[in-house]
């Protein structure tokens, strides 16, 4: 798993054989009435789903969420 941090936004990736099979991006928001919000996306590859990868990704979000005093997580479509 890579993984970028910084207090603004999180990028995670899985990676098998060199190649990239789920991501999971978030970005909190920047007006002081939405910092406490992150808009997620998250992308799994079809042959790799039900193997708990997007599980593993959102432990992630969740624990860097906390870390970063957001409350609230919004997936988008």
């Amino acid at each position: 798993m890579s993984r970028y941090y910084d207090d603004v936004e999180s990028q995670i990736s899985v990676e098998e054989q060199e190649r990239i099979v789920g991501f999971l991006s978030a970005e909190r928001g920047f007006a002081n009435r939405i910092k406490h919000s992150a808009y997620i996306v998250i992308g799994i590859l079809k042959s790799y789903r039900g193997k708990k990868i997007a599980t593993n990704l959102f432990k992630e979000l969740i624990n860097w969420a906390s870390h970063n005093d957001i409350a609230r997580l919004e997936l988008t479509e």
